[in-house]
């Protein structure tokens, strides 16, 4: 029986609180297939380099925070002519990660924090070039994600064309969590593509510009690495069994 959910989440939440829900529905989504899809399709940029963990000790900030400044001042160098001040990158960050959590900051930032932020936003942007140079379409930033049932709609990292684009800062190679929330942005965009005769995202690419790491692989591959055996049609009927329950 699907569960009657008291509330509406986006598709991030759902990745991230209700990941047990996924077994029925992707089992063999697990930590042993994320290692198999980093070493089989992974890869490091060249030109870009890690960011060093000793550097990363010397911050005193939250991590989330420090990364999430990191990427807004990638988004402004990319989009403000190669410009961006390290004030509104905090403010930026800020904004984007009270959504989820208790964001905060401390007022200044250190040398530590500062070469961070850059080092970070340089990567990133490297890498998005090189995004762009393969796929040929130029980097866009929150696509939309659609809704479904009681998933409400959202909105991804990035796109590249039919590309779906999604940035983790980590300090470790991309999880099994990683791929169940593109799997899950895919799933949404694959069932509204059915709906309304759209294109659905034919490739996820996932990057890690702290760790100069990045993941691009079809769609189809992802899937049949994790939906045990099932068609993409059988994915979709497991997955409508969860979400399109009434809401309470």
């Amino acid at each position: 029986m699907s569960p009657r959910i008291s509330f509406s989440a986006d598709s991030r939440t759902v990745a991230r609180e209700l990941g047990g829900m996924f077994e029925a529905v992707l089992p063999m989504l697990l930590p042993a297939i994320a290692m198999h899809l980093n070493k089989a399709f992974g890869t490091s940029l060249e030109g870009c380099s890690a960011i060093p963990q000793e550097l990363v000790r010397e911050s005193n900030q939250l991590r989330a925070m420090l990364f999430e400044t990191a990427v807004a001042a990638a988004e402004m160098m990319r989009w403000h002519d190669g410009h961006f001040s390290f004030g509104d990158c905090v403010s930026l960050a800020k904004q984007r990660q009270k959504k989820y959590y208790d964001a905060k900051l401390t007022k200044t930032l250190s040398k530590a924090d500062k070469e961070i932020i850059s080092w970070v936003a340089d990567n990133l942007n490297s890498m998005f070039d090189h995004v762009e140079s393969v796929h040929g379409k130029a980097i866009v930033s929150e696509p939309v994600v659609p809704g479904f049932g009681w998933i409400a709609n959202s909105v991804g990292d990035y796109a590249c064309g039919t590309t779906l684009v999604e940035v983790k800062c980590s300090g470790k190679r991309f999880s099994s969590a990683d791929y169940r929330q593109v799997t899950i942005y895919w799933l949404l965009s694959y069932i509204q593509s059915l709906e309304k005769q759209e294109v659905a995202w034919d490739r996820i690419i996932l990057l890690n510009p702290r760790i100069n790491f990045m993941v691009d692989l079809k769609s189809e591959e992802l899937l049949g690495l994790i939906s045990g055996g099932r068609s993409r049609m059988e994915v979709v009927q497991a997955f409508s069994a969860f979400f399109s329950s009434d809401v309470v």
